[in-house]
């Protein structure tokens, strides 16, 4: 999140880009801290397939 406001020039805190994003996001949509977290509980749970062999 500090690479985002650094590299935008933005003047707001983490806490507030971070609750502005949440919301503003579409209802059902589960936020996660990591999309590789993601797909590893995804993954584990046998719901998503992320390289098939």
């Amino acid at each position: 999140m500090r690479v985002l406001i650094s590299r935008n020039k933005l003047s707001q805190s983490p806490e507030d880009i971070v609750k502005d994003m949440l919301a503003h996001t579409l209802p059902g949509v589960i936020v996660v801290a990591s999309m590789v977290a993601a797909i590893a509980l995804l993954q584990a749970e046998g719901h998503y397939t992320y390289i098939t062999v």
